[in-house]
Parts: structure tokens; C-alpha cells; sequence
């Protein structure tokens, strides 16, 4: 119970300080449907998709350094499921990053 505190406590703590700069960077902002036309649905579908995957980038991030904390914090030899866990993390990362390529590529070939 003592780890797991001090686990959540550092993630917290953590997750502060990276999530801060995150949001200093240029987001995708979501702008009005005023004009109608299939420009102004593509661009709010766009600007969705691109929401949650700041999110998603969020999320995977906070899920690594967890696993990095459960990693540092392991006792003995037992860090298998923290080495899956950043495994995972990375792989969700890649997989974000490369989504966010694709999306913004299709849209950009369609308008």
C-alpha cells in the first residue's frame, strides 16, 4: 500500500510538469462552422481526431512514466510486468504518433 502511494504521488507530481508544456504547444484549435460546405465538416472531423489524440499522447505518457515508477520501485528481480508495461506504452506512442501522420496527410489530400 506504501509503494503504490508513493507511486501515484510521483505520477502525480510528475504528470504536472509534462502536461503543463504539452498544452503550451500550438493545439489544434476548434474553430466555428459558420459557411456551411464540406471544408468547414472536414476541418471540425480533423480537429476532432486531432483532440483525441493529444489525449491519447497524454494518456500514453502518463501510462510510460507510471510503468517507469513501477519499474524503479520493483522489488528484486520483479520488473517483469513493468518491462510489459513500457513495452506497451511505447508501442500505444508509436502507434499515436504515426496516426496522427495519416490523418493529417488524408485530410490535407482531401482539402
Amino acid at each position: 500500500m506504501k509503494n503504490w502511494l508513493r507511486a501515484t504521488t510521483a505520477l502525480a507530481s510528475s504528470a504536472i510538469f509534462m502536461v503543463r508544456p504539452a498544452f503550451a504547444q500550438s493545439a489544434p484549435v476548434i474553430e466555428p462552422l459558420a459557411g456551411g460546405g464540406i471544408e468547414t465538416i472536414i476541418s471540425a472531423i480533423q480537429n476532432v481526431i486531432n483532440w483525441m489524440l493529444m489525449i491519447a499522447g497524454v494518456l500514453a505518457v502518463a501510462y510510460l512514466v507510471y510503468a517507469g515508477i513501477l519499474y524503479i520501485t520493483a522489488p528484486g528481480g520483479k520488473t517483469d510486468v513493468a518491462k510489459n508495461m513500457i513495452i506497451n506504452a511505447i508501442t500505444g506512442i508509436v502507434i499515436i504518433v504515426l496516426s496522427y501522420v495519416i490523418v493529417n496527410t488524408a485530410m490535407s489530400l482531401m482539402g
